[in-house]
């Protein structure tokens, strides 16, 4: 009875774990109407997704043919994770195969604006279920565009106004990316001002999802990136140094049209003039020299020659000497010089000149003259420039891309909120994000960790349990999906066995030896 139990048990524990178990219909909340807020509930397979979902049908080059293909060779659908299930119903967009560049975008309803003062707030899920071995899983904001524009995307035009998620390219690249576009007053170049020291991604964790936060606050200046809830950087837009390029130029530059004076003394060591060169020392010795004790070894023939003839080349067919010349086989080294020491002209080994001391040069001290490091002056930056709102976006966002070198099979996206709204993404995150993660938690420890039930005492003679043998035997060499069903099994086939009356043994005639 303790093994029936036991094994009722575990089946139970396997079943709450692993199934889905929570209903996904959180809708609480009535979003703001300039919030976005995706999560790919309502397209029940491909076709109604590709209604409001685009990939680019824009044409590059194969580098390998040189003939024109699809940019984007990545492949979406809407699909429930297979693995770490957590969520009934939960589905998400999933792009199917790695390798590729891939590229899915969609405009959004309404376009947000963001002013000076209001906040912006950039949050999406990711779930990894096959390994990562260099790919990406950001998210790129970009102006108001037409369905038909995305259509043609190719990534340069137009231009994002925002850059945000995880990047993983072992051994160069483990981020979250966070860029915000700016256009230079001067130039009117766009410049994208990119985070220096960024968070890492998070993306070696396989089969757990994450979830990704930005916050830019639009009167103070300041950016939060979190992952999973937890701020993992935090700062202002303008501190010095952590973007590039900055925010703000320079106050002060080096004058451009300033030279370094022709006179000017900027060695810091220089020969001492007070050495000498040695009398003794005699640069004409050589680096190396004949070794006079070695000597020719007895069977070397310098009669022989080291180049011959190839004698396995012959004359072709076609070769004519008026018009081609005489036929000459090509030259191979002497095959013959191999089966002795060797052959032509002998000359013994070189070794270290042992009086070879290479060209004189004087030792060097500091130079008494040394007027250190030339630098023009500086002068103020006709450049200059002060952004007093780095946070704000310089036009509304009109559409979403994620677009990024697919390293993984069957990624998945999930629960997108872009919007100004902190409150709305926090309590999207608690009722989404926070019940799925504490269930793939338990699923995932359950997995790596399941504990073995207790085993019952062995026998009165003290050998071990044939029952405990048996459960041992199922648990190390049958998988963890199959266990409790084979364990259930086992037990009922040996209790009916236990049933059964024991029959007398056969009887056997022994045959008497001759």
């Amino acid at each position: 009875m303790w093994l029936i139990s036991c094994a009722l048990a575990s089946l139970a524990l396997a079943v709450d774990v692993e199934g889905p178990t929570l209903d996904f219909n959180s809708r609480d909340l009535t979003l703001s109407k300039d919030s976005f807020w995706e999560d790919f509930q309502t397209y029940n397979d491909k076709r109604p997704l590709e209604e409001s979902w685009i990939v680019s049908e824009s044409l590059g080059q194969d580098p390998s043919t040189g003939e024109s293909t699809r940019r984007y060779k990545g492949e979406w659908d809407v699909q429930e994770p297979y693995n770490l299930k957590a969520l009934k119903g939960d589905r998400a967009l999933t792009l199917k195969n790695s390798g590729v560049a891939a590229m899915i975008g969609r405009v959004l309803p309404q376009p947000i604006e963001c002013t000076a003062d209001s906040d912006l707030v950039v949050q999406y899920e990711v779930q990894l279920q096959n390994d990562l071995k260099c790919g990406g899983a950001f998210v790129k904001l970009l102006p108001e565009v037409s369905p038909s524009e995305l259509r043609e995307y190719a990534g340069t035009s137009p231009i994002l106004e925002l850059l945000f998620g995880p990047d993983m390219c072992p051994p160069y690249t483990d981020e979250i990316h966070l860029g915000i576009k700016k256009t230079n007053p001067y130039s009117m170049a766009p410049e994208l001002k990119l985070l220096k020291e960024a968070p890492l991604s998070s993306l070696s964790d396989t089969a757990i999802a994450h979830l990704y936060t930005l916050i830019l606050k639009g009167s103070t200046g300041e950016y939060e990136i979190r992952v999973d809830g937890s701020v993992t950087k935090a700062g202002r837009l303008l501190d010095e140094g952590a973007f590039s390029p900055g925010f703000n130029p320079p106050k002060y530059i080096p004058d451009p049209n300033e030279e370094k004076p022709t006179e000017w003394d900027d060695l810091k060591l220089v020969p001492d003039p007070n050495v000498k060169k040695p009398d003794d020392w005699n640069e004409s010795e050589p680096l190396l020299i004949p070794d006079d004790i070695e000597e020719k070894p007895a069977d070397w023939d310098e009669s022989m020659p080291v180049i011959v003839p190839d004698s396995s080349r012959e004359r072709p067919e076609w070769w004519d000497d008026e018009h081609d010349g005489e036929w000459i086989a090509p030259m191979i080294e002497n095959p013959a010089c191999g089966e002795i020491s060797g052959c032509g002209e002998w000359e013994p080994s070189l070794i270290d000149n042992p009086n070879y001391k290479g060209p004189w040069e004087p030792p060097l001290i500091e130079n008494p003259n040394y007027q250190g490091v030339w630098q023009a002056k500086n002068i103020r930056n006709p450049n200059y420039f002060e952004d007093s709102a780095p946070a704000k976006l310089e036009n509304k966002i009109g559409a979403i891309v994620f677009e990024f070198w697919s390293g993984t099979s069957n990624l998945l996206i999930d629960n997108i909120y872009i919007g100004k709204h902190i409150d709305e993404a926090e309590f999207l995150g608690n009722s989404t994000f926070a019940a799925k993660r504490a269930l793939q938690d338990k699923q995932n420890e359950h997995r790596l960790g399941a504990k073995k039930p207790q085993s019952p005492p062995p026998t009165l003679d003290g050998s071990p349990n044939f029952y405990d043998q048996v459960i041992d035997f199922i648990l190390t060499h049958v998988s963890p999906s199959t266990a409790i069903l084979t364990i259930i099994t086992t037990i009922i086939g040996l209790l009916t066995l236990g049933k059964r009356k024991p029959q007398p043994p056969k009887k056997t005639e022994t045959r008497k030896s001759e």
